[in-house]
């Protein structure tokens, strides 16, 4: 297990799956809060569109969110209450597996109920 590298995060070691996809969902947060274009994509014909999101396994060991919101994206360490929908997947294997396995792969591990 590793150390969190973000003071902001509360838990005091994190697994691999969660690492993963920690770096995955800060890189796409990167991406939007420095790209006007990709926030201009945040805004719909009545404003912004803000969205709460969950990613967990079934077992809770990893827990993660991230929050949109007036055009700003985050990252928190746990998933907040008000999430608007939640992606649980069945063990941090099928995490790892979801973020390394083909198009083909994903989409067979969403049909089995593993995402």
């Amino acid at each position: 297990m590793k150390t969190t590298h973000d003071k902001k995060f509360t838990r005091k070691e994190i697994t691999a799956a969660e690492e993963m996809m920690y770096e995955n969902i800060t890189s796409v947060v990167a991406q939007f809060n420095k790209s006007p274009k990709l926030q201009e994509e945040l805004k719909g014909t009545q404003g912004w569109i803000n969205a709460v999101f969950g990613f967990k396994t079934a077992d809770d060991r990893v827990r993660l969110g991230l929050v949109i919101h007036d055009g700003a994206v985050s990252l928190t360490d746990d998933i907040p209450e008000n999430a608007d929908t939640v992606v649980v997947f069945a063990s941090e294997q099928d995490l790892l597996d979801y973020y390394t396995g083909t198009q083909d792969e994903v989409c067979r591990m969403q049909l089995s109920s593993r995402v």
